[in-house]
């Protein structure tokens, strides 16, 4: 691989990266920023002397209230929901609209967003709403628009998507930035004004580096050696779902494989997360403070897996064009079924005593029943494989030796 090539890849990705951290997910950080806001007076109109209290001794931390923590709570909920609510319809753009007009439309709505919460005040404190709004929705498309780099790295893009995703959910340390420059002497106002000038960095991996629509998978063994091939990938992506994959090259050395082997290869992904959660699920159930700590790093790691693991294996399984939709979608549900954490905590507190113990005890059993998923993907593959080479076999005995049929030439 030449020079050029590796800097088509590795620079995407660093780019991608560096956006994702500090503007894929900073709402995950908002209790942080909650004090700034607090030591500001936003909504401190809303404490009144019978309700205000004092949060600490520190005679620098203003009096909070009730009616002000929940007004500030309701920004991140509206944020939150923002941002899992917008998944599906972002995957229906990026797949019928493609990377350039997401990437365009992400970097409106994130410098808005920024702006708007720059101009925000205590006299003015409606602005964090669609200000975190903006920017929640502007993160999450970022993803979606990155993910598909990891198309650029054969064998391990499952790895560059793991990257990705924990770029995505480390970005709250924005928030703390935010903070310890607000400490030092910064205002609200130059902190997200600076952070919606730089948005501008966007348009190098927009305009330079990622194509107009995108990167197809699997990819072209000559992809991006020529020029043209970095700005626009539209014929070989038309190419793609014209005549569907057959071999795919996933390394440098250029590693052709049969149509089943990434299903195959996945069959592994799938276990090593399967039993990555089971781990987490056995570590939940014991009631030890120091077991919590690995608890809590255990739910990290595994998150970003599932997310990344599911990007990788969608292209496989299904056709590559509609990689946004589903993805998409896939995420809208994790959403939906991450509302399931509250009945579950009624269900502890009034017929368990406030004992979480039984739930997490169900939820290890139905963690461990989908390990029926990578058992019967390897049975599959291995079965399609064979049944690949009988056919390839036959093929071969009716074309006559000396003009043998390749895999990639049976259709499936």
């Amino acid at each position: 691989m030449g020079q050029r090539q590796r800097f088509h890849r590795y620079a995407p990705i660093g780019l991608g990266v560096g956006e994702l951290l500090f503007y894929g997910g900073p709402i995950y950080g908002w209790a942080t920023l909650v004090y700034v806001l607090k030591a500001d007076g936003y909504y401190s109109n809303l404490c009144t002397n019978e309700t205000a209290i004092e949060t600490t001794n520190d005679e620098d931390t203003p009096a909070t209230c009730g009616e002000q923590d929940a007004i500030l709570n309701l920004v991140f909920t509206v944020g939150i929901f923002s941002l899992c609510g917008s998944e599906i319809f972002t995957g229906l753009l990026f797949d019928y609209f493609g990377t350039r007009f997401l990437r365009l439309l992400l970097h409106l709505l994130v410098a808005s967003g920024l702006i708007m919460m720059a101009f925000s005040s205590p006299s003015i404190p409606v602005l964090l709403f669609p200000g975190m709004v903006c920017i929640s929705i502007g993160g999450i498309a970022i993803l979606f628009t990155n993910m598909q780099i990891g198309n650029l790295f054969g064998n391990h893009r499952a790895t560059v998507m793991t990257l990705l995703n924990g770029c995505l959910d480390s970005s709250s340390f924005v928030m703390l930035l935010i903070k310890l420059g607000y400490e030092g002497g910064i205002s609200i106002r130059i902190a997200f004004a600076t952070l919606a000038g730089a948005t501008f960095c966007f348009f190098i991996n927009t305009f330079v580096f990622l194509p107009k629509r995108h990167i197809p998978w699997p990819l072209p063994p000559d992809y991006g050696k020529k020029k043209k091939d970095n700005f626009d990938a539209e014929k070989v992506e038309d190419q793609v779902k014209e005549n569907g994959p057959s071999e795919t090259t996933n390394d440098e050395s250029g590693s052709p494989r049969g149509p089943y082997e990434d299903i195959r290869d996945s069959g592994l992904a799938f276990t090593v997360t399967t039993l990555s959660y089971v781990v987490f699920s056995i570590s939940n159930v014991i009631p030890v403070i120091e077991v919590l700590y690995v608890t809590y790093l255990l739910h990290v790691i595994t998150r970003g897996f599932m997310y990344a693991l599911a990007a990788a294996a969608m292209p496989i399984f299904f056709p590559s064009q509609y990689f946004g939709t589903l993805f998409g979608l896939l995420m809208g549900l994790s959403s939906i079924i991450g509302l399931l954490q509250f009945p579950l905590f009624i269900v502890s507190q009034t017929f368990f005593d406030n004992d979480p113990l039984v739930v997490n005890l169900i939820l290890l059993g139905a963690c461990m029943l989908t390990i029926v998923l990578p058992i019967y993907i390897h049975f599959y593959a291995k079965r399609a494989n064979q049944q690949l080479k009988e056919m390839k076999k036959q093929r071969n005995e009716m074309a006559g030796i000396d003009n043998p049929v390749m895999v990639e030439d049976i259709i499936i």
